[in-house]
């Protein structure tokens, strides 16, 4: 379900512009867990760090309370915080009235916190992590 986040914030003009595209020039540089190449900052990485199911008495849940870590990486540390505060706009302001990039959410995203992370040494960038959480439909039905 990682597919959602990344693309609104891949989406939304605000951070993409902080973020800046791939060397391709094709999209934001939003990475599902990890960038998958040796990336220039800054850029993103976002990965699920949870899916619990809500309590469905007698049958197979088709809900679950999704939670997310959004790790920045940027040239300083004032850059980084810039960053965070377009994600946590673009994700709290997203229009989930219908499925995001396939993924059904039953109420908003919400943000759960945000924590410094380590100076990344290979990188010589800075990185800051941002928790969410949102409950996601998936009709399991057969």
């Amino acid at each position: 379900m990682v597919k959602a986040i990344t693309y609104i914030i891949s989406n939304n003009a605000t951070a993409a512009a902080l973020i800046e595209n791939n060397s391709a020039g094709t999209t934001a540089k939003v990475y599902p867990v990890i960038a998958t190449q040796r990336e220039i900052y800054p850029f993103v990485n976002v990965r699920q760090s949870g899916r619990t199911p809500e309590e469905c008495r007698g049958q197979r849940p088709t809900t679950f309370n999704y939670t997310y870590e959004v790790t920045v990486y940027a040239e300083d540390y004032d850059q980084a915080g810039d960053i965070a505060e377009a994600i946590i706009d673009a994700l709290e302001d997203a229009n989930i009235s219908s499925p995001i990039n396939g993924v059904t959410f039953t109420d908003r995203i919400r943000n759960t916190d945000m924590v410094d992370a380590d100076y990344v040494e290979d990188y010589k960038c800075y990185a800051k992590t941002i928790f969410f959480a949102a409950p996601v439909y998936e009709n399991q039905a057969t």
